[in-house]
C-alpha cells in the first residue's frame, strides 16, 4: 500500500505535460555535470552527473510581499556565460584559485532573476530581484531536494554544528525520527545517490538573509526541504550563562530586505571522489569578491589559546589563571616557538558591558608586552554584546592595540542574527582588526570578501577533547 501510493504520487508529480514545460540545459566546463531548469506551471531543475540523474526534478521559488516567484513563471530572456579566472586570495592553502564556470541567467517577468552556475564539481543557484519597492518582506523560500528510493544520507544529528554525521536513510520514519529537537537539520548535509556518488548540501553568499537549514518534506521520502529561522523581533538574554541573546518573539516572516538584491546560493557540491568534499573552494567562489582595497595588514597564524591549556605554567612562582603574569607567561611562550598570536578568552571582561576589565587583567601591559615580543593579542567577546557595544568596543580595544577579536555565542541564525558577522567584520577592517568568529554559524564564503574574518569555530573538534572527549570522533583526537 505504501510503494503504491508512491507511484501514484510520482506518476501525478512527474508526468502532467502541465507541470512540465520548457527545458533549459545548463552543463559545467567538462560535461560531466548537466542541470536541466524545467519551466512550467512551476519552475524545478533536475542534476545529472555522468548522465546519470543524481537528484530528481525539485521546485524552487521565492515568496515575497506574499507574491511567489517562480509560480507561473514567464520566461523573457534567457543568457548564457562562460567564466574562466584567476581568484587571487588574501590568506588560505591558496594564493591562487581557478575559477571555472558556465553560468544561466533567466528573466522572468516580474522583475526577478533565476542564475545557475555549473562547476566540474557541482552546481549552485540564486535568485536575483530587481523590483521597484524599496524594501520588501521575503515571506518564504522553496528550497528542495528529491531523490531516488533507496537514498541515504550523512547528516549532522545534533542540534547545533558541534555535532557527528549519522548514516541515515531518507525513507519517511528515519528521516522523522532523525530530527533533532530543533526540528532542523543542520547543514551541509552528505547525501549518497547511484554508482557511489555524493552529494553535499549547503549554501554560499550569505548575507542579510537567514540561515538555511533542511527537515524532510511532508511525507514523501527522499525529500528534503528548506526550513528557516523566522525575523526576530524581540530577543532575551540565555544560552549558555546567558551568554547569547535567543530570539523571544519572531515574526511570521524570514527576512526584510532591499528589493533590489541578489540571495543566497543554494549549492551541490556533486563527485564520485571523495577527496573532492575535503579539497574543493566552490562556497568561497560563489561568495562576493574582496570588499577592501587594502589587504596587506591582514596576517593570520597561529594562536596561544589560554582556555584550551587550561591556563597552566610551567616553572614558575604563580598560579595560572585568568591574571595579568599568566599571559606574560603565554606572550614568552609564543615568542619562543614563533606563534603569532596569543588569545585572551573569556572572563577578562564583562560580558555584558566591555569596557569593564577584570581587575586581574591588565589588558593595555598584555598588548604593550606583545607588541616587545612581536605577538598579537586577540580579545574574546559576547558576540551579542560586541555587536551591540560595536564602535565603543571597537574603538577602545584597537585603542589599546588589540589585534582582533574572537566573537563568540551568537545562538541564532536568523537574518537579523547573521547580519552581525558582515557589521563585525567591516568595523573590525575599519580599524584593521582580526575577526574570529566561535559559536558560530557555518562557513559560506564571507570571509572571501571581508578576508578578516580569519576563522569560523563551530565543530565538533579539538575543543571537545577537552570538554566531552567520549563524542570526538578517532580520526580528529
Amino acid at each position: 500500500m505504501k510503494h503504491g501510493f508512491y507511484l501514484t504520487f510520482l506518476l501525478t508529480f512527474f508526468g502532467l505535460n502541465t507541470v512540465f514545460g520548457a527545458e533549459k540545459v545548463l552543463s559545467s566546463p567538462d560535461s560531466n555535470i548537466k542541470v536541466e531548469i524545467i519551466i512550467g506551471d512551476r519552475l524545478y531543475y533536475r542534476v545529472k552527473y555522468k548522465d546519470n540523474i543524481v537528484m530528481q526534478a525539485s521546485p524552487l521559488s521565492l515568496t515575497i510581499n506574499k507574491n511567489q516567484l517562480g509560480k507561473s513563471p514567464k520566461l523573457l530572456k534567457a543568457n548564457e556565460s562562460k567564466t574562466d579566472q584567476i581568484i587571487r586570495t588574501v590568506w588560505g592553502n591558496r594564493k591562487e584559485i581557478i575559477d571555472q564556470f558556465n553560468e544561466l541567467t533567466l528573466d522572468f517577468e516580474g522583475n526577478y532573476s533565476l542564475q545557475f552556475r555549473a562547476y566540474d564539481h557541482g552546481v549552485a543557484y540564486r535568485f536575483v530581484t530587481n523590483l521597484k519597492e524599496k524594501d520588501v518582506i521575503v515571506n518564504s523560500e522553496e528550497v528542495a531536494y528529491r531523490f531516488d528510493f533507496g537514498t541515504n544520507a550523512w547528516l549532522l544529528e545534533g542540534p547545533s554544528y558541534e555535532s557527528n554525521f549519522k548514516f541515515t536513510p531518507l525513507d519517511v520514519e528515519e528521516i522523522t525520527n532523525f530530527q533533532n529537537s530543533m526540528e532542523k537539520i543542520y547543514l551541509p548535509a552528505f547525501i549518497e545517490v547511484k554508482n557511489k556518488v555524493r552529494i553535499a548540501i549547503t549554501e554560499a553568499g550569505l548575507y542579510d538573509y537567514p540561515s538555511l537549514f533542511l527537515n524532510r518534506g511532508n511525507d514523501y521520502e527522499n525529500y528534503m526541504l528548506g526550513v528557516f529561522e523566522n525575523y526576530a523581533l524581540t530577543t532575551t538574554v540565555g544560552g549558555f550563562s546567558n551568554y547569547s541573546k535567543l530570539s523571544d518573539t519572531s515574526a511570521d516572516y524570514i527576512a526584510k530586505t532591499a528589493g533590489s538584491r541578489a540571495y543566497p546560493w543554494r549549492l551541490l557540491v556533486i563527485s564520485d571522489d571523495d577527496a573532492v568534499f575535503a579539497d574543493n573552494n566552490l562556497v568561497y567562489q560563489l561568495a562576493a569578491p574582496c570588499a577592501y582595497q587594502d589587504t596587506d595588514w591582514i596576517r593570520p597564524g597561529k594562536v596561544a589559546w589560554d582556555w584550551w591549556h587550561d591556563y597552566a605554567v610551567k616553572g614558575e612562582d604563580f598560579e595560572g589563571g585568568i591574571n595579568t603574569k599568566t599571559y606574560l607567561y603565554q606572550i614568552d611562550f609564543a615568542a619562543k616557538y614563533n606563534i603569532e598570536y596569543i588569545l585572551v578568552d573569556w572572563m577578562w571582561t564583562d560580558k555584558y558591558d566591555l569596557s569593564l576589565f577584570n581587575p586581574n587583567v591588565d589588558i593595555k601591559k598584555i598588548i604593550d608586552y606583545g607588541k616587545n615580543k612581536n605577538v598579537g593579542v586577540m580579545l574574546w567577546c559576547p558576540g551579542h554584546t560586541l555587536h551591540e557595544q560595536l564602535d565603543q568596543a571597537l574603538d577602545l580595544f584597537s585603542g589599546l592595540g588589540a589585534a582582533g577579536v574572537k566573537a563568540d555565542f551568537f545562538g541564532r541564525e536568523d537574518q537579523t542574527c547573521i547580519k552581525m558577522y558582515e557589521d563585525i567584520a567591516i568595523a573590525a577592517a575599519k580599524r584593521k582588526m582580526l575577526v574570529d568568529f566561535h559559536g558560530c554559524t557555518k562557513p559560506t564564503g564571507i570571509e572571501r570578501t571581508y578576508p578578516n574574518i580569519i576563522n569560523y569555530e563551530a565543530v565538533l573538534g579539538n575543543e571537545y577533547n577537552k570538554l566531552a572527549p567520549e563524542n570526538v570522533p578517532s580520526a580528529i583526537r
